[in-house]
């Protein structure tokens, strides 16, 4: 409230009590009648003048009071009304329900109209809204955005609706044609040096499929560059995978030799124990050929020598498997396996990227 303001800044200037001199103001601000209502808040608030240093003469109190004001009031928001429309050239819009009319559009370029030339055809009207329908969609506006449209003498609604829609776009590619001429304005369409634009957006659909086109042709070579980086780190995978595989040869003939020497006690007397099962044979076969005398004791030893080499070969085939569960169960041989594993993973992977950017990729 400015006036009050202005009355504490006098009174700091005139070295007087501000909040003293601010009651003051404020009185006579509550005695004072408005100019609208043609009365003083005080005597709106209390039904009757409040007293002031003024002389003044105490009348009866009017029971109309507030409808007088009121009364009041609407009639001069009755003439500021009427006087700004008449400023404005308002006029009366008379749109009804099956009406046609055109509808107010944002301005693309600088051929656009300011109305959309296709009409609709109003559905429903409450108030200041308006819902109007063309080609099965719906809008509902304010009725400021409307214009009530007058079909030429000697042209039919039909043939003015198809050479609009030859020659216009509906609303919403309107409205999409700008957003993307914005965007065109401020990022494909720098300014020369006389100040005028290289490119005119969507006004040459030729220019702006090129535009596309360039786009698609971008995108295209990174996505090779992609590709030449998945191959050449496939290439990569690939010689370690290899460079693994010559790893694992090598563990497994270090886990050979290893085992070899560990159990080389224990097949060497195996050996020998089979070199005197074979002695004891010729043995027998030279007396069997000497004589017959003892021909049973001599059967009895062939055959026990027989169930000792059928022992000795199956005890040979028990150490030849542990030997080989020996080294499968080793650390060295479980981690090459599972890096295998990984890495045989990391090519599937790969291959699967690789298909996704060249489906005739081979692998």
């Amino acid at each position: 409230m400015k006036p009050l303001v202005k009355a504490v800044k006098s009174a700091h200037h005139e070295n007087k009590d501000w909040k003293r001199e601010m009651f003051k103001f404020l009185l006579n601000y509550r005695a004072t009648p408005h100019s609208t209502t043609g009365k003083s808040p005080s005597e709106l608030l209390y039904n009757r003048k409040i007293q002031t240093k003024l002389p003044q003469v105490t009348v009866e109190n009017d029971s109309s009071l507030h409808q007088e004001v009121k009364e009041r009031d609407e009639r001069l928001k009755k003439n500021q009304k009427e006087y700004a429309d008449s400023k404005r050239r308002v006029k009366c819009a008379d749109i009804k329900k099956s009406d046609l009319v055109l509808v107010r559009q944002l301005k693309a370029n600088k051929m656009s109209t300011k109305y959309d030339p296709i009409p609709y055809e109003v559905t429903n009207r409450r108030g200041n809204r308006i819902t109007a329908i063309r080609n099965g969609k719906y809008i509902t506006r304010n009725i400021s955005f409307f214009k009530k449209y007058h079909p030429r003498h000697g042209r039919s609604l039909e043939s003015t609706e198809i050479m609009d829609e030859e020659n216009y776009s509906s609303d919403e590619d309107v409205h999409e044609e700008h957003e993307q001429y914005d965007g065109l304005r401020q990022k494909d369409c720098p300014r020369q040096n006389n100040g005028q634009r290289q490119d005119d957006g969507p006004r040459y659909p030729a220019r702006k499929r090129q535009r596309e086109i360039n786009r698609l042709q971008e995108e295209n070579g990174r996505l090779k560059e992609k590709i030449k980086i998945s191959e050449t780190m496939a290439a990569s995978v690939l010689d370690e995978k290899s460079k693994l595989k010559a790893d694992l040869a090598k563990t497994q003939s270090e886990l050979l030799t290893m085992s070899q020497s560990a159990d080389g006690d224990e097949l060497k007397e195996l050996e020998k124990r089979m070199e005197s099962v074979k002695l004891e044979m010729e043995s027998v076969r030279k007396a069997s050929s000497a004589g017959g005398d003892n021909a049973s004791e001599i059967t009895d030893q062939l055959t026990n020598a027989k169930h000792e080499i059928l022992r000795l070969q199956h005890d040979l085939q028990e150490k030849e498997k542990e030997l080989t569960k020996k080294f499968n169960e080793t650390t060295q041989y479980i981690n090459m396996k599972q890096m295998l594993q990984t890495k045989n993973e990391q090519m599937k992977k790969l291959r699967q990227r690789l298909k996704k950017y060249e489906p005739d990729f081979e692998s």
